[in-house]
C-alpha cells in the first residue's frame, strides 16, 4: 500500500501502517482501517464483516454491558471517571460502534434524551453532600459529554439535542481568558468544578468544541474559533496561569 498524493499523513510515518491495522487481531483496528484509512464504504463486503467482528467481540459485549439503567439515577463517581456511563459511549464509539448498531445503546441513548432542563441542558443524576437520593441536575461537563455522545450516535437531529446544542453555543461567554464555557454551578446540588469563577473551564470548552467540530460548518455557532483559540493560549499560558 504506496502513499498515494492525497494522503500526506503517510509521510510523516516511517512506514504505513494500514496493511498491520488490518490483520490486528482487534477487531476495531480493522473496522477503524477500513472505513477510515481505506475509505471503504460502511456497507462494503469486507467492512460489514469487520463491523460484525467487532459487535460479537467480547471486550465490546463487556463495554455494553456496563451501561446502567440512567432512568435510576445510577451514575458513577463523576464525568472524569471510565466508568461514567457516557465516557463508555464515547469509547464504544471510538471502537467503531455507531448508530443503530446495538439495541442497548440505543435504549441508553433514548434514556440521556429523557432528562433535560427547563433550558435544554441534558442532566445527570447525582449527589451533593449529605443529599440522599441522587438528584438530577446540570453540570456544562455532563452536559457537553452528553450531547457529543448523542451527534456521535445519529442523534443529532433529534429535536432534544438540537436544543441541547442551541443551549451550549448560548452558554459560551466572554471570560477572563477570553471566549468560553465557564463552570456553571450545579442548580440542584450547588456544586461547581474547580477555579476561579471568572475564568473559562478547559474541559467543558473542549467538550464544546469537540461536539460542534462534529457538526457541518452551517450548524456551528459564530465565533467558535475565537473559543478555540482561547483554549489554545491556556495551554501555551499554562505556567503563569
Amino acid at each position: 500500500m504506496g502513499a498515494k498524493s492525497g494522503e500526506p499523513w503517510l509521510k510523516l510515518l516511517p512506514a504505513d501502517p494500514r496493511e498491520w491495522l488490518l490483520e490486528s487481531g482487534e477487531p476495531s483496528a480493522r473496522w477503524i482501517a477500513l472505513t477510515r484509512l481505506l475509505d471503504r464504504a460502511d456497507d462494503d463486503a469486507e467492512s460489514r464483516k469487520a463491523k460484525a467482528a467487532l459487535l460479537a467481540d467480547p471486550g465490546t459485549r463487556e463495554l455494553v454491558a456496563r451501561l446502567p439503567e440512567w432512568e435510576k439515577g445510577i451514575t458513577a463517581s463523576g464525568h472524569n471517571s471510565p466508568q461514567y456511563a457516557p465516557n463508555l459511549l464515547h469509547l464504544l464509539a471510538d471502537l467503531g460502534l455507531g448508530a443503530g448498531d446495538h439495541l442497548r445503546v440505543e435504549r441508553f441513548l433514548d434514556q440521556l434524551l429523557a432528562h433535560q432542563d427547563e433550558e435544554g441542558r441534558f442532566q445527570a443524576a447525582s449527589k451533593g453532600r449529605g443529599q440522599e437520593p441522587a438528584q438530577w441536575g446540570v453540570l456544562l461537563c455532563d452536559n457537553h459529554c452528553i450531547a457529543e455522545a448523542l451527534v456521535r450516535f445519529g442523534r443529532a437531529e433529534d429535536p432534544r439535542t438540537r436544543r441541547a446544542l442551541e443551549r451550549m453555543a448560548a452558554d459560551c461567554s466572554q471570560t477572563a481568558q477570553g471566549p468560553g464555557w465557564p463552570c456553571r454551578p450545579d442548580p440542584v446540588t450547588k456544586f461547581r468544578g474547580p477555579g476561579r469563577r471568572a475564568d473559562f473551564c478547559p474541559q467543558v470548552t473542549l467538550e464544546a468544541l469537540r461536539t460542534f467540530a462534529r457538526l457541518p460548518a452551517s450548524r456551528r455557532p459564530p465565533g467558535i474559533l475565537d473559543a478555540a483559540r482561547t483554549a489554545l493560549r491556556a495551554w501555551c499560558v499554562r505556567r503563569e496561569e
